[in-house]
């Protein structure tokens, strides 16, 4: 009797069990985005079936979409399939986070397949404080794989609409002097004394005026809009986020202090890195110069957002504060294709401060410079020994290349050192610099030349070298040009400068 009674308890155990995992697998249910170009989040009928999107629910979007009104939500996964283009703009009143990943489940928890495009997208009101987190939840194993594009928007921007305030009648008496209002950047233009009315530049396209003065704003442009909020963010502080594809980079990527996990929660792996911030920082830039970075393999980076650098001091309404020469740390140190595109930069540096690998060399298969004139590029300013590991061709077309601005430096091309316009290049003389190129063209009208006096850097020449404009000069110290090729090499130059040539 006592037997037949156990078999029957543990029989119905089982039956309960089993009951308990049917449930729970109803409870995870396929949510998928029917609202057509736009609409709500929070709209059921945008939704099949017509229920707004719970904390398990698989989320798909097979379709494009502009989606508004997202809230503070944690939901199973975020599905983009069918080269789907989907922008997530936060519900307004204040800052909101959608955390995917409620469990583990079969496939990436956030997924972004090649052709897709995810946008964490500026907020409707403007308001600089209200932003939008993407993020993995605090679950074991939970992962994120974006092949497609993640474009991360600036959370707030300014049009010709909008107008920062400033002190009545205060005198910017300076030109070029540069003002900060709520976080927005001008340049004095015109001198004068502002207008007893107050009000701010309220064109940012070109230049407004308020009275006798004239300011032109400067900023990183999106569209017709200039960023204001650079807070917009993907949150690596859980899980595994692998990025194949595309990052558009205008916002953060969080939570940094996970970043030198076991297995590291942020990894770059041959994509390609759009830096389009102000500030050209990247993901881990802090106090720290050598931990709390993402991991980075093969990637191609391009920085192109850096709108305006100078040495000046920054004054808003009697105030001086911070020069704008841009530090970079936790740079990328294995890159494909490394491209400086700040044209509307023309003065002040980027200063590549640390890479996130915390060595001192760079790995990069070529550069590419298209700077402001006046401005530069200190590559690296590192204050120990570093190394540049060119495979293929360095191009300066605009602005100015530094080597050797922070300590002393070996670089080697591999392929053709060109300057075929106005840009130029600068060697410290003050620290230990070599730099073996295998080609060298110069058609434009830059100068290759050292700057201080210390030391006479070398510059080995295994191929060939040409120069039919421009100026290669030591400047107030002497080039060392030494011939080391295995093979016959060509040497043509319309003129050198305190340079001696060398044939090994």
């Amino acid at each position: 009797m006592n037997t037949i009674i156990n078999v029957k308890s543990y029989a119905f155990r089982s039956v309960l069990f089993l009951m308990t995992i049917f449930l729970a697998t109803l409870s995870i249910a396929q949510k998928t985005w029917i609202g057509g170009a736009s609409g709500s989040w929070s709209t059921a009928t945008n939704w099949s079936p017509n229920v707004v999107p719970t904390s398990s629910d698989i989320v798909t979007f097979n379709s494009s979409a502009a989606v508004t009104g997202v809230p503070t939500q944690t939901i199973g996964q975020l599905v983009l399939t069918n080269n789907a283009s989907v922008s997530l703009q936060a519900l307004t009143g204040g800052s909101r986070a959608l955390t995917v990943g409620s469990s583990n489940l079969t496939g990436d928890e956030i997924s972004v397949p090649s052709g897709c495009t995810l946008t964490l997208a500026t907020n409707a009101s403007g308001v600089t404080s209200e932003t939008l987190t993407l993020g993995l939840g605090n679950v074991s194993g939970v992962t994120s794989n974006i092949a497609g594009t993640l474009t991360i928007q600036p959370n707030a921007t300014v049009t010709g609409s909008g107008a920062a305030t400033y002190a009545n009648s205060t005198a910017y008496s300076t030109l070029n002097q540069l003002v900060v209002n709520k976080g927005q950047l001008y340049q004095v233009t015109t001198t004068g004394t502002s207008a007893a009315a107050g009000g701010g530049p309220g064109v940012v396209s070109g230049t407004a005026t308020d009275g006798t003065v004239v300011f032109t704003y400067l900023g990183t442009l999106f569209g017709s809009s200039y960023a204001t909020g650079y807070s917009n963010a993907y949150s690596a502080q859980s899980g595994v986020t692998t990025i194949t594809g595309t990052v558009n980079y205008a916002g953060l990527f969080t939570n940094t202090s996970a970043f030198n996990a076991a297995t590291n929660s942020l990894q770059f792996v041959g994509a390609t890195f759009n830096n389009q911030r102000n500030n050209a920082a990247f993901p881990g830039n802090g106090g720290s110069t050598t931990t709390n970075a993402p991991s980075y393999s093969n990637v191609n980076v391009t920085i192109s957002g850096v709108q305006y650098a100078s040495t000046l001091s920054v004054t808003a309404n009697g105030t001086t504060g911070t020069a704008y020469n841009i530090t970079i740390q936790q740079f990328p140190a294995s890159i494909n294709a490394l491209n400086f595109n700040c044209a509307n930069m023309t003065s002040g540096s980027l200063r590549v401060g640390s890479y996130a690998d915390a060595t001192t060399t760079l790995n990069v298969s070529s550069i590419d410079m298209n700077m402001g004139t006046g401005s530069q590029v200190m590559l690296p300013n590192i204050a120990a020994s570093s190394t540049v590991n060119v495979s293929g061709n360095v191009t300066v077309s605009t602005g100015l290349l530094y080597w050797g601005f922070g300590g002393a430096e070996t670089v080697t091309v591999g392929g053709t050192y060109s300057m075929p316009s106005t840009g130029g290049t600068n060697i410290n003389a003050n620290q230990t610099v070599a730099i073996t190129i295998k080609d060298y063209s110069h058609t434009g009208s830059g100068s290759f030349q050292t700057a201080n006096s210390t030391n006479i850097p070398t510059i080995n020449i295994t191929g060939n070298f040409n120069k039919t404009a421009g100026a290669f000069t030591g400047g107030s110290t002497f080039l060392n040009l030494r011939f080391t090729g295995s093979a016959a090499q060509t040497f043509s130059s319309n003129s050198l400068v305190k340079t001696n040539i060398e044939i090994a």
